[in-house]
């Protein structure tokens, strides 16, 4: 079974995927394979200084991954070039890890926001949204991230809407609740996934 999680930033995709990998589900983040791909040394870490400048380096040689996210905020061309550099790189691992966990015999579930945008929905079986309220994500962003609320809005700004993921979707968890309710919604559609259960939405 190959699962994916998608949604909007800030809406909550982590902790679905983490009650996911409670029920024996292989767990990959595309964000986790973004900063494995952008190593020092690596193809990709090479092509960004190269388009960016040490600019963006860290004094211990690593990528200042938060002047990079600053800059595509601000920038569409600099979040063009990067993507450029970057998706290619992460797909191709995301598609070795499904391939390990296929020949493993495993479920796998993948945390991935930009599942639509680039076109990935054909590679898994099920596809999930998480969506979350406008302002719950503001407040998550400017907490988690440490930025300005202008800077939140121009980053949710960035993305497709939440509405577009969900109507492209198989299932929608709606987090618009506590903790506690997001992780038992997960649960019970985490059951349901494993007991073969056909269904359009959850809420």
């Amino acid at each position: 079974m190959k699962v994916a999680v998608t949604g909007g930033v800030g809406s909550g995709k982590s902790v679905v995927c983490s009650i996911f990998s409670e029920y024996g589900f292989v767990l990959v983040s595309s964000d986790e394979l973004a900063r494995q791909v952008v190593r020092t040394g690596f193809p990709a870490y090479q092509r960004i200084i190269a388009k960016f400048g040490k600019g963006v380096v860290l004094e211990n040689g690593t990528l200042n991954r938060r002047k990079l996210r600053e800059m595509i905020i601000e920038d569409p061309e600099a979040k063009r070039t990067l993507e450029e550099i970057l998706h290619p790189e992460i797909i191709r691992m995301m598609d070795q890890r499904l391939s390990d966990a296929q020949k493993a015999g495993k479920s796998i579930v993948v945390e991935i926001p930009l599942l639509f945008e680039l076109n990935l929905e054909d590679r898994f079986d099920i596809i999930v949204t998480v969506s979350s309220p406008y302002e719950n994500r503001i407040q998550r962003l400017v907490v988690r991230d440490r930025i300005k609320r202008c800077a939140a809005e121009k980053l949710i700004r960035t993305q497709m809407p939440e509405n577009e993921k969900a109507k492209r979707s198989d299932i929608v968890i709606k987090n618009d609740g506590s903790m506690d309710q997001l992780k038992n919604k997960t649960r019970r559609i985490c059951k349901k996934i494993l007991n073969g259960v056909n269904f359009d939405e959850c809420s």
